[in-house]
C-alpha cells in the first residue's frame, strides 16, 4: 500500500485524508522544539537528569494549551522548585483528569513555563497557584527526554484501525522531526491511556512507532503535526505501525517438538488468536487449532511463538480436548487474567 505524503493546507487548519478541515479550536495547541544540552547547561541537581545532560541527551520541548474552569485542578502532582534546586517535574497524573485526557502530558515531563512565566525561580506554592488560578486556558511549556529507540533485530508492521471516539484516541507520542530540520526521532507511542479507544483495541503498545496516520507518513512531520492529526479524526483512524518482535530464545520455538509458553498480558488485553475445533470427540481425536492471528496482537510476534496452524494442547493446565469451543475461547479471552499458559504442538507436527 502506498502511503501518501503530507498534503498542503491553508494556515490554521489541518486536512485529513478525506479532505475535511479540522479547525484549530478542535485541536490541542502544541508547539515542539528539539535541542541538545551539554553538562554545563544543566540546571537540575537531580542525579539522573544531570547524567543525561552530560551524555549529550536530546531534549524536546512542547507547549500544550489545556482548557479548564478557573480554580479547577489539572490533576497533576509536581515535585521540585527553586528551593529544592531542581526544576518542577510531573510525578503523577490523576486518571480521568484534564491532564490525563489531554493525551499530551507524561509523568517526568519538566514544567519549564506556565502561561509564559518561567518556573526556574518559582517556589512550589507559586507553581500550584499558577496552575489553579488560570482562567479558561492554561499553557504549559514542557521539556522531556527524547529517546532514540533501538530497534530489535526483527520488526513487523501492521495496519491498526481505531473506531470513532467521543474523545481523543488515548495515544501520547513523542519524537518526530525537529521544526528546524536538524534532527529526527522515531514518532513513538509513549503512553496509552487506560480504557481509551487505543487501549480497548489491544493492538497498540508503548514503544510502537507510528509510521503513518491515515496514509500520511510521519517521517516528515513534527510531533506537533502528528499530534494534531491524532486529535483531528473523530470518524475513525488507520495507523501504520512498526513494532518489535519478541526473541523467545533457545527455549522457544525450536524444531518441531511441542513446547509450553507462559504469555504475560494486562488484564484488559486479549490474546488475539482465533481458534477452531476439528476431529471427533467420541473417538478422542478432537483438536483445537489456531486459525487466525490478529496483526499487532499478543499472539502475533509480540510473543514470538505462535503461528497459524499450531495446535493448542492445553490452556492454563486444562486439556483442550476436554473443552468446548466456547470454553476455550473464554479462557483465551479472559479479561481478569494477567497470563495465559499454553501447551503448543507446532503446525509441522499436525497429523
Amino acid at each position: 500500500m502506498s502511503l501518501g505524503q503530507p498534503r498542503s493546507q491553508p494556515p490554521g487548519s489541518t486536512i485529513n485524508s478525506t479532505g475535511t478541515q479540522c479547525r484549530p479550536e478542535n485541536l490541542l495547541s502544541v508547539c515542539v522544539h528539539l535541542e541538545q544540552r551539554s553538562s554545563n547547561n544543566a540546571a537540575s541537581t537531580d542525579s539522573e537528569f544531570t547524567e543525561s545532560c552530560s551524555s549529550g541527551t536530546m531534549y524536546g520541548s512542547i507547549e500544550v494549551t489545556l482548557h479548564k474552569q478557573k480554580y479547577a485542578s489539572l490533576g497533576i502532582t509536581v515535585s521540585g522548585d527553586v528551593d529544592r534546586g531542581y526544576p518542577p517535574r510531573i510525578t503523577t497524573i490523576k486518571p480521568g483528569s484534564i491532564a490525563d485526557k489531554s493525551d499530551c502530558i507524561l509523568v517526568n515531563d519538566v514544567i519549564k513555563s506556565i502561561n509564559g512565566a518561567a518556573t526556574a525561580n518559582l517556589t512550589h506554592e507559586q507553581i500550584v497557584k499558577l496552575t489553579k488560578n488560570a482562567d479558561a486556558t492554561i499553557r504549559l511549556g514542557l521539556e522531556y527526554v527524547l529517546t532514540d529507540s533501538v530497534k530489535s533485530a526483527t520488526a513487523k508492521h501492521a495496519f491498526i484501525h481505531l473506531e470513532p471516539a467521543n474523545e481523543s484516541f488515548g495515544i501520547t507520542v513523542r519524537g518526530g522531526l525537529s521544526p528546524t530540520g536538524n534532527g529526527v526521532f522515531p514518532l513513538t507511542i509513549c503512553r496509552i491511556r487506560p480504557k481509551s479507544c487505543a487501549d480497548l483495541n489491544g493492538c497498540l503498545k508503548q514503544g510502537d512507532r507510528l509510521l503513518a496516520i491515515d496514509g500520511v507518513q510521519t517521517c516528515g512531520l513534527t510531533c506537533e503535526e502528528s499530534m494534531k492529526l491524532l486529535a483531528c479524526y473523530r470518524s475513525g483512524i488507520s495507523l501504520f505501525i512498526e513494532y518489535d518482535v519478541a526473541d523467545i530464545g533457545a527455549d522457544g520455538r525450536q524444531g518441531t517438538g511441542p513446547f509450553e509458553i507462559d504469555i504475560e498480558k494486562l488484564p484488559s488485553e486479549r490474546l488475539g488468536a482465533n481458534v477452531v475445533t476439528f476431529g471427533d470427540p467420541l473417538q478422542g481425536t478432537k483438536r483445537l487449532l489456531i486459525s487466525h492471528i490478529r496483526d499487532g496482537s499478543i499472539a502475533d510476534s509480540r510473543c514470538g511463538a505462535l503461528q497459524v496452524g499450531d495446535l493448542i494442547e492445553s490452556i492454563n493446565g486444562m486439556k483442550a480436548s476436554e473443552l468446548t469451543l466456547q470454553e476455550a475461547i473464554g479462557l483465551l479471552s479472559d479479561s481478569t487474567s494477567r497470563s495465559i499458559k499454553l501447551h503448543i504442538l507446532p503446525c509441522p507436527e499436525i497429523r
